[in-house]
């Protein structure tokens, strides 16, 4: 997942979080449930079953770099 959820996944639990059913905490269901509404087929079908490990990725900081051309 994109550290954006790390940072910010408590502002997904209202929306989301309601979508995957269990014990999680309520911001690792969030993501789950993003990940179900938004992910590829795999990604949420795993989202909803199961309990997948949620890992976040390094942020890439030079994708704010906007240089004019």
């Amino acid at each position: 997942m994109s550290s954006i959820f790390k940072w910010y996944g408590d502002d997904f639990i209202e929306r989301y979080a309601p979508a995957i059913p269990g014990s999680r905490d309520a911001r690792e269901r969030a993501i789950l449930g993003a990940i179900a509404k938004y992910g590829p087929a795999g990604a949420a079908d795993r989202a909803r079953m199961g309990r997948p490990a949620i890992r976040y990725l390094d942020y890439d900081w030079s994708l704010n770099d906007v240089q004019q051309r």
